[in-house]
């Protein structure tokens, strides 16, 4: 077997979240329990600190078995084989046309803006030599229309390219040269900003490619109507046929997208697994509750908030650690300042590795309106920790189980929130936290491990 695993990702920041913190996770698991020789972690947006990122992550304990790869930086060092194709067509523009503006976007990116309002990047390796080019509408690289894509070496045009996916395509050609069969995971997100159907589709294909589509997010439940809200883009049958499988993070996702769509034939389920070593039973010490999220408006931290407001009346000792952010930051804090709870109730910032504050806690909270899966519901029940969630589509509706694991509530319901919080900080008896560790079992690396293998070793066998 000479296998490889390509993670796809728009990019990579400073503030890992979910979906990155899924992919990363998974790219290690895959190398890790040789289930490929190699993994791959591509990241497509350009990132001046991508070393140090890349280097914080290490330290976090990401990419300790996979290797991280930006196309920026991977041209801006790559040698060629083949000659020179001529003088670039960027460069010719530029000879040709007054540009309006130049300015150095940083240390390494030049923007000029054109009178037509087209721009031109031009990024610059260690040496100060050009090794890439590039036209967009916007200022923005990859994520507007951009109909001229040139690389250089040693300031001589080698390949030119006339949209992003044969960029891509090229870039994962290059990574992938020297590996029989190729799987690609993509996890990227571009947030419509350019057609979502042309980005999601798979980018390289052949017979040795092997492409999957992780579904974060992709179907969400109106959860008012409690009608099934797809993209638009993945309507179209042809469209799935891009992918050898869909793989969905809940069964409850699949089963409530095969109801919308009536397609189930490349339609696999394999969850996050906690990103956990086995930790073994934790037991809680104090009232400390913790919710990790980033405090957007989908998240709904406002509620927890004011669910525990009425918390401490009931139990004065008890305290709500958040970790995160967001812009909802300084109405959160306007909120907590005016319900007088600053005593009980913090906001802690975005922690890289605030999973290991869920240790001893009494509960995890969850009060997002939607979600796909939920990592922090699988960590806290790696660290015995029970889970207070509303219960919606489609991780907290599958993941919690009410009285056992925890509590769930309807959307919105702060009395019954607040509540259920109570009833867990009251309870002594520790089968909560017993039930959250024995919950915590089914997400090990070894048993989504196992998953992954089936699917990979199941998809080279149609070939």
């Amino acid at each position: 077997m000479n296998r490889l695993a390509l993670v796809l990702l728009s990019s990579l920041r400073s503030i890992v979240r979910g979906v990155a913190i899924s992919a990363l996770t998974r790219a290690d698991t895959l190398k890790n329990f040789n289930i490929t020789n190699d993994s791959f972690v591509l990241t497509f947006d350009y990132c001046e600190d991508y070393k140090i990122i890349e280097s914080k992550l290490q330290n976090a304990g990401y990419l300790k078995q996979s290797t991280l790869i930006n196309i920026f930086d991977y041209f801006s060092t790559f040698v060629y084989s083949k000659d020179e194709i001529g003088e670039g067509e960027i460069l010719k523009l530029l000879k040709k046309v007054n540009f309006i503006t130049k300015e150095k976007q940083n240390n390494r990116c030049v923007k000029y803006i054109l009178p037509d309002g087209r721009v031109v990047l031009e990024y610059f390796n260690k040496n100060n030599d050009v090794y890439l080019r590039a036209v967009t509408l916007g200022g923005a690289f990859l994520w507007d229309y951009t109909p001229i894509i040139e690389l250089y070496n040693n300031n001589k045009l080698i390949k030119r390219f006339y949209s992003n996916r044969d960029f891509w395509a090229y870039f994962i050609e290059c990574v992938s040269d020297n590996y029989n069969k190729v799987h690609i995971f993509q996890d990227a997100s571009y947030n419509n900003k350019v057609d979502t159907r042309d980005v999601f589709c798979a980018i390289k294909r052949g017979k040795r490619y092997f492409n999957y589509r992780i579904a974060h997010g992709s179907t969400m439940i109106d959860i008012y109507n409690d009608k099934a809200l797809p993209l638009a883009s993945w309507r179209d049958d042809e469209y799935w046929s891009d992918y050898d499988a869909i793989v969905f993070l809940t069964n409850l996702q699949r089963k409530q997208w095969i109801s919308s769509q009536g397609n189930d034939g490349n339609l696999v389920v394999v969850p996050h697994e906690s990103g956990r070593q086995n930790l073994g039973f934790t037991p809680r010490r104090g009232n400390r509750c913790v919710y990790i999220t980033s405090l957007t408006k989908p998240k709904r931290v406002d509620i927890a908030i004011k669910a525990f407001a009425k918390v401490i009346s009931e139990v004065p000792s008890a305290s709500l650690e958040v970790y995160g952010q967001g812009p909802e930051y300084d109405s959160l804090a306007k909120l907590i300042n005016d319900l007088k709870v600053e005593k009980n109730v913090s906001l802690l910032g975005y922690q890289i590795d605030a999973q290991q504050y869920l240790k001893g806690a009494a509960c995890s909270l969850f009060t997002s309106e939607r979600e796909s899966f939920g990592m922090p519901i699988v960590e806290s029940y790696a660290y015995s920790c029970p889970v207070v969630a509303f219960n919606v589509n489609y991780g907290p509706a599958e993941l919690v189980i009410d009285g056992k694991t925890g509590f769930k509530n309807e959307f919105g319901d702060i009395e019954g929130m607040a509540h259920s919080i109570i009833k867990v900080l009251n309870n002594e008896n520790t089968v909560f936290r017993e039930n959250a560790y024995h919950k915590s079992k089914q997400y090990e690396k070894e048993k989504i491990a196992d998953l992954w293998k089936s699917l990979l070793d199941k998809t080279e066998t149609r070939y």
